[in-house]
C-alpha cells in the first residue's frame, strides 16, 4: 500500500467506521455448546485489554480515536497498524470501542477485531479466533475503492450487551451518544 494515501485511509476508515454498508455474514453459529469454554475466553480478553479502560492507554499504544459517535457502537480507536498486519490476535485486537457514560466520561465496552477482507480472508473471515464459539462476522464497505473491505467482528466484553456478546451493536444508552451517526 503507498504510504503517502495512509493518512488519508486512516481517517476516512475512522470516520466511516460502522457507516458503510455492513452485511452480516452467517458461519455457522453463534457459540459452540462449551459455553464455560468461551466464557474463559472472554474472560482473557477482557483481562488482556483491561489497561484499555483508559482511552489515553490505547492511543499511546498506537490506536487512533475518532471525534463522532457511531450510534449503537460508540467510539472507535483503532490500531490501524495491526489493522494492516491483517493477522488477528485474540488478545490484541484491532479496535476498541468506548461508550459515553452521562457526565462524559469514556467507558470502554468492546473490542474490535477488524481483518482487511484481502488474501488469506478473501472469501471468507478468520476462523480459530475463538476456540469455544464461532461468532458471525461483520463486512464493512466505506463505499471508498482506494479501501478494501473489512471483516470486523465485536466482541462486548467490558460492558453487557443485551443483544450478544457478538453483535455489531450495543442497545445501551452509553453507546448512543448525542450526535451520533448512523451506521
Amino acid at each position: 500500500m503507498d504510504p503517502e494515501y495512509r493518512p488519508l485511509q486512516r481517517r476516512t476508515v475512522l470516520k466511516t467506521i460502522g457507516v458503510g454498508a455492513v452485511s452480516s455474514v452467517t458461519l455457522s453459529g453463534a457459540v459452540a455448546a462449551h459455553s464455560g469454554g468461551v466464557s474463559r475466553e472472554l474472560a482473557e480478553v477482557r483481562s488482556a485489554t483491561a489497561e484499555y479502560n483508559n482511552p489515553a492507554n490505547a492511543e499511546a499504544d498506537g490506536d487512533e480515536g475518532e471525534d463522532q459517535a457511531v450510534c449503537g457502537m460508540g467510539y472507535h480507536h483503532v490500531n490501524f497498524d495491526l489493522v494492516m498486519d491483517g493477522r488477528p490476535e485474540k488478545l490484541r485486537p484491532e479496535g476498541m470501542v468506548y461508550g459515553e457514560t452521562s457526565n462524559g466520561n469514556r467507558i470502554l465496552g468492546a473490542v474490535e477485531y477488524i481483518v482487511p477482507k484481502a488474501a488469506p480472508y478473501e472469501t471468507e473471515p478468520p476462523s480459530g479466533l475463538f476456540d469455544y464459539a464461532d461468532p458471525e462476522w461483520d463486512i464493512l464497505d466505506l463505499g471508498n475503492p482506494a479501501i478494501p473491505l473489512l471483516w470486523t467482528l465485536h466482541a462486548w466484553v467490558h460492558t453487557h450487551s443485551p443483544d450478544g456478546v457478538f453483535h455489531h451493536t450495543n442497545p445501551r444508552k452509553q453507546f448512543y451518544s448525542e450526535g451520533c451517526r448512523s451506521h
